[in-house]
């Protein structure tokens, strides 16, 4: 009995300083520390911190970027005004297509710099939105960004371009926006305009738009769309630019007839075709081509176009030079109711 009680006894006092002995544990030892939560990677982490400012000499020319930092044909930046300057006070859209946030408004201020995200200030005047946006992409690529689209417009025409106007044989002729977001072709804007309608003749069409350097001077392009459209010939597509005329001929449409006589194997009148530049080689090879006397190398083309000078009315051509040689320059425009005359060769017997 005394030696069951002297056991409890002990383990009466046991129990207390074990308790002790623990709770001093708990309070003298720091917790240990949690590990930290694992973030989900939300982009590319940012190596530097942002900049204040860019210098002017610090930012790389426009043709040593395209010549070191090419972007593809398809690049929404090819998109991007190319002419117009930024002035002092314009407004300016400014975003990246590889981020999911709203395009930027921001303002050229009275120093002719911009303010941005990264980069700081940096200088905007005198420059066009294309040649800024691209000095910009370099920049962030530098060390924001392994791939950055960079994409600067004119707050005004931020989703528009300017007009482009299709006529012709297309489903819907008339005026249609071009998009600022993306590179928008002839052949894209025909697909928009409903495609070309059954009369159409795709193999013809023509972008006539204003010279950039002498606005009283038109440019025209002559271009195979069915070739780009069934072929995939996207080399021939040409970009379009505000105020460009598209237009579709019909199938068999003319400006006008020639006439080719003499040496030729079907000699008479042949239609011009509308859209193209038809030449005097181009004729000849439609009268059936040279017979066997012709004299190839003395061509000649007989004008009557009102206002014609007197020492133009009369026009020699050595096609020889043009068909054998590839001399393309020498190969002559024709207009309507010009007259070819192929003369025979003499021979010495």
């Amino acid at each position: 009995m005394k030696r069951s009680l002297s056991i409890a006894f002990l383990m009466g006092m046991a129990c207390p300083a074990l308790f002790c002995f623990q709770g001093c544990q708990t309070n003298d030892v720091a917790p240990r520390a949690s590990a930290p939560a694992q973030v989900e990677d939300s982009g590319p982490a940012l190596p530097k911190a942002p900049k204040t400012s860019l210098a002017e000499d610090t930012l790389p020319d426009l043709e040593s970027i395209e010549k070191t930092y090419p972007i593809p044909p398809d690049s929404p930046m090819n998109a991007l005004d190319k002419e117009d300057i930024i002035q002092v006070g314009d407004k300016l859209s400014y975003s990246i297509a590889e981020e999911s946030e709203k395009p930027r408004i921001i303002l050229v201020d009275e120093t002719g710099s911009i303010y941005l995200p990264l980069l700081g200030s940096v200088r905007a005047q005198g420059k066009t939105p294309y040649e800024l946006s691209r000095q910009l992409q370099v920049e962030l690529q530098k060390e924001y960004y392994s791939k950055a689209t960079v994409l600067v417009t004119d707050f005004k025409n931020a989703h528009s371009r300017g007009q482009v106007y299709i006529l012709g044989q297309v489903v819907k002729q008339g005026e249609m926006e071009i998009p600022s977001d993306r590179v928008f072709t002839v052949s894209r804007a025909i697909l928009a305009a409903g495609g070309f309608n059954e009369r159409a003749d795709a193999t013809r069409v023509t972008l006539i738009r204003k010279d950039s350097k002498d606005p009283n001077k038109e440019q025209k392009f002559d271009i195979n769309v069915s070739e780009i459209l069934n072929n995939g010939r996207l080399d021939l597509d040409v970009p379009v630019r505000a105020d460009d005329f598209i237009f579709i001929p019909s199938q068999g449409d003319t400006i006008g007839e020639i006439l080719v006589t003499g040496a030729v194997r079907n000699p008479g009148s042949y239609p011009i075709p509308i859209g193209i530049k038809y030449t005097v080689s181009q004729a000849i090879f439609r009268a059936g081509g040279f017979d066997e006397f012709a004299d190839q190398d003395s061509v000649k083309i007989i004008r009557h176009k009102p206002g014609t000078p007197e020492e133009e009315r009369t026009i020699t051509v050595n096609v020889e030079k043009v068909m054998e040689d590839g001399r393309r320059d020498l190969d002559v425009q024709l207009y309507p109711d010009d007259v070819v005359v192929v003369p025979e060769r003499w021979f010495n017997f």
